[in-house]
Parts: C-alpha cells; structure tokens; sequence
C-alpha cells in the first residue's frame, strides 16, 4: 500500500480530494498527516525523512506546500507514495480564500473587502509558510504555486486533478485516478463523499442528515 499524499494551493478542494481518495480507494481521511504543521521544508531531506517515517500508509498526507521544496526529493518520494495536485479556476478559489481568511482570527493572510482586493494585496502572515520565495501579490503567488507544481515538476508522475471535474466529472476522474494508481475502485463503483460525514476544512463533519 503507498502512501497518498496531496497537495494544493489553499481552498483548492484539498479535503474534497482526500474524502474522494478514502472512499474510493481503502484508504483514511480522517485522522490524516498534517505536513503543514510538523515540518521545516526549506531543508529537503527533512520532507523526506517525514515521510518515510509515516508507518501507516492508509492515512492521507495534506500539504498546501509549493512544488519547489518537494522537487530535490521528488523521485525518492514517488517510490513510495502517490503525489496528487488538485488546483482550482481563480476566482472560485479567492472567493474562498476571501471567506476563509477573513473569518479566522489570527493574521493568516490580508484581510480584504472583495477578491479583487485580495489579488494585489502582497503576501504575508501564516500563508508565508507555504511559499518559496516572496511575491509582489496574492494572485502571483497562487500563479507561483501552480508552476511550481505543473511547470517545475513536469516529467515526474504527478498525479493533477481540477477541482471542476472532481466537482462535474466525479466518476471519469476516480476512474482516470483508478487506472493511474493502479489502484481498484473500492465496490467497482465511484462514489461522492457526503457533505454532512466528511472531513470539511480539516474538521470531522458529524452534522445529522435531515
């Protein structure tokens, strides 16, 4: 059994991703890795060394880290674990960072009025941490993350997901995913996790169905 690890820019459909990846494949998304917390990723062999020592498999690793600090230890990782990177349209996406960081306490990124606001506000607070390097803006920095994976990474077997057909081509995606993992369908049929008894912002949902 590999390991399953998925990243993404932030509000991306990460946990949509990783609920879709349990279901579907044996695997659990809650408790998951939190790669995000534990880890000083400008050092390399400290993402490796993680995550080899990650003795069980079935738990899915979440990272919202660029491409760029995975890339020096890239092909040691895929000998042992499928790497996703599920990315989103660009104002689905800062409508959500919008919501999101403007209703949490502490200063994870700027505090803006609309997305078009928080486009150009310049990077700073908790998000730094993701990133490589510095960006003039918010938009350059969500472009800097999709290069770092899509471009930078090109010629390593990354596995991309759109949000969008995750969404409205459930089924062909888990199939597609199917066959590039090499990986049976859980029932031989792809189902939709369900909102109201998933993992929703790194969270257990436990609301009751009506």
């Amino acid at each position: 059994m590999k390991l399953m690890i998925v990243n993404s820019h932030e509000r991306s459909g990460t946990h949509f991703l990783m609920n879709s990846l349990a279901l579907n494949f044996g695997y659990t998304s809650f408790p998951y890795f939190n790669l995000d917390m534990p880890v000083l990723p400008h050092v390399p062999s400290n993402i490796l060394n993680m995550l080899q020592g990650i003795k069980e498999p079935k738990y899915i690793v979440k990272s919202h880290y660029e491409g760029a600090f995975f890339q020096p230890v890239i092909e040691e990782v895929l000998k042992f674990a499928h790497v996703f990177y599920i990315y989103r349209s660009e104002d689905s996406m800062f409508k959500s960072c919008l919501k999101h960081w403007n209703s949490i306490v502490w200063d994870e990124a700027a505090k803006c009025k609309d997305i078009e606001e928080l486009k150009i506000a310049e990077p700073y607070g908790g998000c730094m941490r993701y990133q490589y390097k510095q960006y003039p803006s918010m938009l350059a920095r969500w472009n800097g993350h999709k290069a770092s994976w899509k471009e930078r990474m090109a010629g390593h077997n990354i596995i991309y997901v759109r949000y969008e057909d995750l969404c409205s081509r459930f089924d062909k995606t888990i199939r597609h995913i199917s066959k590039r993992i090499n990986i049976p369908i859980v029932g031989g049929i792809a189902r939709k996790p369900d909102r109201s008894n998933t993992v929703q912002n790194g969270e257990f949902n436990e609301k009751e169905v009506a």
